[in-house]
């Protein structure tokens, strides 16, 4: 009598067990599509962020360079050549230092962003692998159990 009933409830602990095991991986992968889905959230909010930063640099430069026109003018300097050329070609060239210097961290952390949802993508998908082996190890232990408790059956048969 223990035979059958240690044999059906080993086959319930395997079958909860995989159910278990399988509902885990299932988890895991929609936490992990979900992160991936951030992350490029993330970077699509980056890439604006640094389009916006660039807008910013080029504004302040048009008004920086207005101001220094209008100081020449207002001394009587000529913005056209010599120091009043120079230094309307300064404030282009360090508005330029800061777009290139935006672009560069833009670039960086879009580029991070995406590394990482791709990064989430292939632990979703290898989460998704691990509920299919869960399924197979699954029925592999079943079928262990059920061909234990048919040979428990049969060796009782046999030794008369």
């Amino acid at each position: 009598m223990c035979g059958p009933i240690s044999a059906i409830l080993s086959a319930v602990s395997t079958v909860v067990g995989t159910a278990s095991d399988i509902q885990q991986s299932k988890y895991q992968e929609q936490v992990a599509n979900q992160n991936a889905a951030l992350a490029k959230q993330q970077q699509q909010a980056a890439a604006r962020q640094g389009s916006e930063e660039i807008r910013q640099i080029n504004q302040e430069e048009k008004q920086t360079r207005g101001y220094q026109r209008a100081a020449m003018g207002a001394s009587g300097v000529d913005s056209g050549y010599g120091s009043g050329l120079n230094i309307l070609t300064d404030t282009a060239y360090l508005a330029q230092g800061d777009r290139s210097a935006s672009q560069y961290n833009t670039e960086q952390a879009t580029w991070g962003y995406g590394v990482e949802s791709e990064k989430y993508k292939a632990e979703a998908a290898n989460a998704k692998k691990a509920g299919k082996m869960a399924f197979f190890t699954g029925l592999t232990e079943l079928g262990g159990d059920i061909a234990s408790y048919r040979s428990t059956k049969r060796s009782k048969w046999t030794k008369k």
